[in-house]
């Protein structure tokens, strides 16, 4: 019969083997949302993540600096942080190798079924300053984690500012010119054909007005914009009331020629639309 003494022990060390492996299991709990979820990130990451050139900064000055004065994510080049990272230059500006892959700005998952509505809003802010298009961004959805599927569609009439060709003139990537799909197709990339949010072109995105064929001169718009998509169970039944899923912001830059970048701030999901004051 074990003496006290020695059941102490076994359920202290019992307890420090488990919790490693709970720690990492409390990571992937979805985030339970009844009526509405925001995020300012002005306390910290709050369980979002950004890779590669995206960064949570509260003291950046370029694309307007950050939302009503908090923290917001940006990208920066890690060796010139008033731009963003050049594909084909990447080994030379921080990167390990040239063309590191997207700048992605994930969410944690969500638990959409205690939503209290058929339909919810999802919305954030944004400032832009990119190679008009040529780099461009856009949000994707997942149910699993592996297939990312494209949310919204051109001037989408479900949408606020949601690749609106009256607020981003080059909002189709393909309205001037054809996106730099042989650097979407890489393997750190596939955000282009069989497989991917995009099997074939052209898509729609936020990219910065000016002439794709010129010499990347930005003419707007500049600040931070809302942007806003109601999402219904007719168009998006995998989302409405789901019990695992999660967003992620792609921003991408394609070989060569690179503006300030991105930033982006406060993004909500909820069953009433947000303001755009």
């Amino acid at each position: 019969m074990s003496s006290p003494r020695h059941i102490c022990a076994l359920i202290a060390i019992t307890t420090l083997l488990a919790a490693p492996r709970a720690l990492c299991q409390d990571k992937d709990v979805p985030v339970a949302v009844t009526s509405a979820k925001t995020y300012t990130w002005d306390k910290g990451a709050e369980g979002w993540m950004g890779t590669n050139d995206f960064r949570l900064s509260s003291s950046f000055t370029k694309l307007g600096g950050p939302y009503r004065g908090g923290s917001s994510w940006v990208t920066e080049c890690p060796t010139d942080h008033s731009k963003y990272t050049e594909g084909a230059y990447a080994s030379s500006q921080g990167y390990s190798e040239t063309y590191p892959g997207p700048n992605l700005l994930l969410s944690p998952w969500f638990d959409l079924s205690p939503m209290v509505d058929t339909a919810l809003f999802i919305s954030f802010r944004q400032s832009l300053a990119l190679e008009p298009g040529w780099d461009g961004s856009w949000m994707e959805y997942s149910t699993g984690g592996t297939l990312w599927k494209h949310l919204g569609r051109l001037d989408d009439p479900d949408g606020v500012n949601w690749y609106s060709t009256g607020t981003y003139r080059n909002a189709n990537s393909q309205a001037a010119s054809a996106a730099d799909t042989v650097t979407l197709l890489m393997p750190r990339y596939r955000l282009y054909g069989a497989g991917s949010a995009h099997p074939a072109g052209p898509f729609a995105w936020w990219t910065s007005d000016g002439d794709p064929a010129g010499a990347g001169k930005v003419e707007g718009p500049f600040g931070w914009i809302l942007c806003q998509l109601k999402i219904t169970p007719s168009r998006y039944p995998d989302i409405v009331h789901s019990h695992r899923v999660r967003f992620r912001y792609v921003a991408f830059s394609d070989a060569a020629t690179a503006s300030e970048g991105w930033a982006v701030d406060d993004f909500t999901i909820g069953i009433t639309p947000v303001s755009a004051k």
